[in-house]
């Protein structure tokens, strides 16, 4: 669940799901992925990663400044704001490159535990944009949401 980028320092703990002497879980792993990763299969467990494997099209809400991946940021703003910059960087590159993708990616600081999210520019909420993506009535690929708003951002998700 949710647009993981890959940082090393939990590779130990993605190995459990994938290794014979964990939870063996390479059977819901892309085969591609796992073949381009064979030394480490936990690699295809990152949404950066396997997002490049998935032949469906894909709607993507993703906060961010998402503290359940940038624990260690904590109760530094600039690391956060910093972390936020790179998701949406690694969201372009990886989600929005297919023709049929979308994303909108919001300032809370995870999945919007007060409310929807709603965008900087046109104030739709999130489910608004996932109902046109899906009846295919918008324009794709399209990235909305909220930019402007450092974190963290008290107003975001009301």
């Amino acid at each position: 669940s949710g647009f993981y980028l890959d940082p090393d320092d939990e590779d130990l703990w993605k190995r459990y799901l994938v290794y014979p002497q964990g939870q063996n879980g390479t059977a819901m792993i892309n085969a591609s992925c796992l073949q381009r990763f064979a030394d480490s299969p936990e690699k295809c467990l990152m949404g950066v990663i396997s997002a490049g494997y998935c032949n469906t099209d894909l709607f993507l809400w993703q906060s961010r400044y998402d503290v359940n991946q940038e624990w260690d940021c904590w109760p530094n703003a600039q690391c956060y704001r910093d972390f936020g910059d790179n998701i949406t960087y690694w969201i372009n590159r990886t989600i929005l490159n297919r023709p049929r993708n979308a994303a909108f990616v919001d300032s809370c600081s995870r999945h919007c535990p007060s409310g929807i999210a709603h965008s900087d520019v046109t104030g739709r909420n999130v489910m608004q944009y996932f109902a046109d993506w899906y009846n295919g009535v918008a324009g794709v690929p399209f990235l909305e949401g909220q930019f402007k708003h450092t974190y963290p951002c008290k107003g975001c998700c009301t």
